[in-house]
């Protein structure tokens, strides 16, 4: 019995495992970006959660971005974004679409 119960937790260990590492790899697919530029006001972030938007005003003082990722991705699209008067659109409310709003402290938020 002792035995049949060691396997077990062998096998439950290798499994657990498995899944971490299938998912980590996973996930690391899952926060790769591409910016697509289409103008000098027009830029969209494809990836590293969700997508995201970012349009710049003609006068380049103040930006629209729709959804601020999350982790690293949202550290660089916050880096990406050059302007002090920003104004975030939160398509809905998951960590991988406003996970970046505390990187813009003076922004307006439409949620």
């Amino acid at each position: 019995m002792k035995k049949i119960l060691i396997l077990i937790g062998v096998v439950f260990c290798l499994i657990i495992l498995a899944v971490f590492i299938i998912g980590r790899r996973g996930y690391g697919q899952f926060m790769k970006t591409e910016t697509i530029v289409f103008d000098k006001n027009l830029s969209i972030v494809l990836g590293g959660g969700g997508n995201s938007i970012v349009l710049t005003s003609d006068d380049g003082t103040q930006a629209l971005v729709a959804d601020t990722k999350m982790d690293a991705a949202a550290k660089a699209l916050a880096a990406s974004v050059k302007v002090k008067d920003v104004t975030i659109v939160n398509t809905h409310f998951h960590r991988d679409h406003v996970g970046g709003n505390n990187l813009y402290p003076k922004a307006t938020i439409i949620s």
